[in-house]
């Protein structure tokens, strides 16, 4: 049984998950995963037990009992390792639009273009290339220390562009992330 947070994350969820058995969470209301989780065992693997609230937590434990509830993360661990044919051949598409996206960048990085502008050229390559969305964090300027949501700043001769973008389709589960470095103008000896 896979639950999803809300109505509009239905269609995507049947269409791409191979459970046939998808069901809309209530809100932040765990009564019924936990109804749904004790028909499968005594025992419940939540991924985020740790992050629950004390009303959700206490859904679980009281259907499953507090020493029958166990951290989930070590099973998704073990289970993100194995990629299907299908998973391995949309990260590869994944990287593909990341090349391009990279690209996008190389020539949108000129003298006068702002910051913002080049954050859309990058992102605009992607999505027409097959990109669902894109996870990106853009930066310019003559001494980066980190990145930053883009502004209206100009770029200028000399500066560095600093671009973390990840491209991915269906979830962000398969994506492929590039992190480049471009210095607007020549470059100098």
């Amino acid at each position: 049984v896979l639950f999803v947070s809300g109505k509009e994350e239905l269609p995507r969820a049947q269409g791409s998950a191979f459970l046939s058995d998808v069901r809309v969470m209530d809100g932040l209301d765990m009564k019924k995963p936990a109804e749904a989780a004790r028909a499968f065992g005594r025992t419940a693997a939540i991924a985020g037990l740790e992050t629950m609230n004390r009303a959700q937590h206490a859904a679980f434990a009281a259907l499953f009992g507090e020493e029958n509830l166990r951290s989930g993360w070590p099973i998704l661990d073990r289970a993100a390792l194995i990629k299907s044919p299908a998973e391995i051949e949309i990260m590869r598409a994944c990287a593909k639009i990341a090349d391009i996206g990279e690209l996008a960048m190389v020539r949108a990085a000129r003298i006068g273009v702002r910051d913002y502008e080049l954050a859309a050229e990058i992102n605009a390559a992607m999505l027409a290339a097959g990109a669902d969305d894109n996870f990106q964090m853009t930066s310019a300027g003559k001494m980066l220390s980190c990145l930053h949501i883009p502004g209206n700043a100009v770029l200028e001769k000399g500066d560095f562009v600093i671009a973390e973008i990840t491209p991915f389709q269906g979830s962000i589960t398969y994506a492929a992330q590039r992190c480049t470095t471009v210095k607007v103008g020549r470059a100098s000896d």
